[in-house]
């Protein structure tokens, strides 16, 4: 949000993207504004970053696998926290609907029925999951108290029968 690197978990489910029909204008990635800079890919031919930045093209697919398929593609950074538009392929036009487009570049085929990129609230899950771990927690916390419990009862017990083994002893003299 102000300029310095960092990372953090989303806190708002985006709009789910379909990589075989992207539309950069209105929608883009939503109607409110950001809380982060977004990143994407866009094509090495045709980009105005590479005519203005003479920029250089990925090497790797973004999971590190390697192109195989002579994909050229460069990391596009927003300058805008707004949502909308988005100018995918990075052309400078952002009134472009139905374009095709490896934005995530993992390198699967992209055709029709491709998934979806699925917006996901990371905070909000986060803290889903959280609650099972409580109760999680509070068992094993009861656990250890009834194992706890059984220990000194159990060592009472062994107090008791020593004291009553003593006894036993002292009423046989």
């Amino acid at each position: 949000m102000n300029g310095v690197p960092h990372i953090d978990y989303s806190n708002v489910a985006l709009r789910s993207l379909n990589e075989d029909n992207l539309s950069e204008s209105p929608s883009g990635l939503g109607v409110a504004a950001l809380a982060y800079l977004p990143r994407w890919y866009a094509p090495l031919n045709g980009s105005f970053l590479d005519k203005t930045l003479n920029t250089s093209p990925a090497t790797k697919h973004c999971d590190g696998t390697y192109i195989t398929d002579g994909a050229q593609v460069v990391r596009v950074d927003a300058t805008s926290l707004s949502a909308s538009p988005i100018d995918w392929d990075a052309d400078s036009d952002t009134s472009e609907a139905g374009l095709i487009q490896d934005i995530n570049f993992d390198g699967a085929p992209i055709n029709a029925g491709s998934p979806v990129l699925q917006g996901y609230n990371d905070w909000a899950n986060r803290l889903a999951r959280r609650g099972s771990n409580e109760g999680r927690r509070r068992r094993l916390s009861r656990d250890r108290q009834r194992r706890a419990w059984n220990r000194q009862r159990w060592s009472g017990d062994c107090q008791r029968r020593a004291r009553d083994r003593q006894r036993r002893a002292w009423t046989r003299t």
